[in-house]
C-alpha cells in the first residue's frame, strides 16, 4: 500500500528527538563511566533511538527489497 505524506510537522519533530536521543544517549554508553550493565543498557536504548529516527528510510529499504511497486 502506498503511503504519502511522511514528512509532516510532526514526523520531523519525531524524528529529530529520536535522533538527538540517540546522540545524547550513545555518547553517554560510550563514556564508560558507569556500571556495564548501565552502559550496555543505554547502549541499547541509543540504538532504538536510531532506528526510529531511521524508521522511513528502512521502510522504504525493506519495501524495495520486498519488490513492492506502490512504495
Amino acid at each position: 500500500m502506498k503511503q504519502t505524506g511522511h514528512r509532516s510537522t510532526g514526523d520531523m519533530i519525531s524524528t529529530v528527538v529520536f535522533a538527538g536521543m540517540a546522540l545524547i544517549l550513545g555518547s553517554e554508553a560510550a563514556s564508560g563511566t558507569g556500571p556495564v550493565w548501565r552502559d550496555a543498557l543505554l547502549g541499547l536504548t541509543a540504538l532504538a533511538s536510531l532506528l526510529g529516527a531511521l524508521r522511513f528510510p528502512l521502510a522504504a529499504l525493506t519495501a524495495r527489497l520486498r519488490g513492492d511497486e506502490d512504495t
